[in-house]
């Protein structure tokens, strides 16, 4: 913990948005493994803020996910549930039904590199990368 904490000191200092993110997104996960649900909310809600003031649709649903396994700890099984739900179309989407090039195409989209599968899969059509855009924005990852 006091490494994450003073990474975060400093990146605050410094105007490292990003990296402040990311050293919540830790300290959350700390707070989770520790017990301390409050403490991890706040930090993942903190997170969570900055990615969306960044743009940084990529790294929100690790959050999301994050946020709905503090739910689920402070025995909200509901909130868990709709944030659960929330990625499952996503989930469901870039694995049972679009498969190894659907995840490559999503990977794509989000700013990570997925590239384009090996024979003998093709890549995704242009109807299919379309639903692919249109269940990453409905989970708010894409704008």
């Amino acid at each position: 913990r006091p490494f994450f904490e003073e990474a975060l000191a400093i990146n605050r200092e410094v105007g490292n948005r990003a990296w402040e993110s990311n050293n919540l997104n830790n300290l959350g996960t700390i707070a989770l493994y520790e017990g301390d649900y409050e403490a991890a909310k706040t930090c993942y809600e903190q997170c969570l803020a900055i990615r969306r003031e960044l743009g940084n649709k990529r790294l929100l649903a690790t959050v999301i996910s994050n946020l709905g396994h503090v739910a689920k700890r402070q025995g909200d099984l509901d909130a868990a549930r709709a944030l659960q739900l929330r990625m499952l179309p996503v989930n469901q989407a870039v694995t049972a039904v679009y498969g190894g090039p659907g995840l490559k195409a999503a990977m794509d989209m989000l700013g990570y590199y997925g590239g384009d599968p090996r024979l003998p899969l093709l890549p995704s059509s242009e109807r299919e990368l379309s639903e692919i855009e249109a269940i990453l924005k409905k989970a708010d990852l894409l704008n």
